[in-house]
């Protein structure tokens, strides 16, 4: 998905993925539920581009979770390099 649209404003939400450049999580009101994106600038257009369908972060074993959210960031990561190579960007 595309949206032209403003950066987005609350950046308590908005954080850095680890490990994975340029790649941005947003996290839900409630913290569990999260959606991958990127921001890409042609011009004067900065476009907000959505990864993937998101992921939901569980509790319990820490580890298993952050092996699966560590999973997902890597296939969000996939779909942005893939999205720039066909785009040229």
């Amino acid at each position: 998905m595309i949206s032209e649209n403003h950066r987005i404003r609350n950046v308590n939400r908005v954080k850095n993925c680890v490990n994975h450049k340029g790649l941005l999580e947003l996290k839900a009101s409630n913290c569990k539920a999260r959606l991958f994106f990127f921001y890409r600038t042609i011009g004067s257009i900065e476009e907000l581009v959505v990864c993937t369908g998101g992921y939901w972060k569980s509790r319990g074993d820490t580890n298993k979770t952050k092996k699966k959210q560590d999973k997902a960031m890597r296939r969000a990561e996939e779909r942005m390099l893939a999205f720039l190579e066909v785009e040229g960007g």
